[in-house]
């Protein structure tokens, strides 16, 4: 498999990106605090598109993963006591019809939608 390193929570439409995403649920059930969040900046990219830009991105065989890392009080804030549910979003770079036929002819995957990670669910408790 052929991949960009995605931009990390935020929407990067050159080499695609990973958003964390949060739902949270107060131990307190007349709390307003919001029920949702999403760790992203915003922007996008525009850079030449080609051969080249998929020759430099990283081989990966089966198996093997590439990991990001971000402080999560970056990417969103402490809501206190309650249910955090978190997930990642992964959304792949848009490519034009050279690119994919440059992947499919050499038989190097890349998704071509966005693809959702399992839930990780923390209880925070007063």
């Amino acid at each position: 498999m052929k991949l960009p390193t995605p931009a990390l929570s935020c929407t990067n439409s050159y080499n695609g990106s990973v958003q964390l995403q949060m739902k949270f649920q107060p131990l307190d059930q007349h709390s307003n605090l919001p029920g949702f969040g999403r760790g992203c900046g915003g922007g996008v990219y525009d850079a030449p598109r080609g051969p080249a830009r998929i020759e430099a991105w990283k081989t990966l065989q089966p198996g093997e993963s590439i990991k990001l890392s971000g402080a999560i009080h970056e990417l969103f804030h402490d809501q206190g006591s309650g249910t955090y549910d978190f997930w990642a979003v992964y959304e792949p770079p848009e490519l034009n019809p050279s690119e994919r036929l440059i992947l499919d002819r050499s038989h190097d995957d890349l998704p071509d939608h966005e693809l959702t990670s399992n839930h990780e669910v923390f209880v925070e408790r007063p």
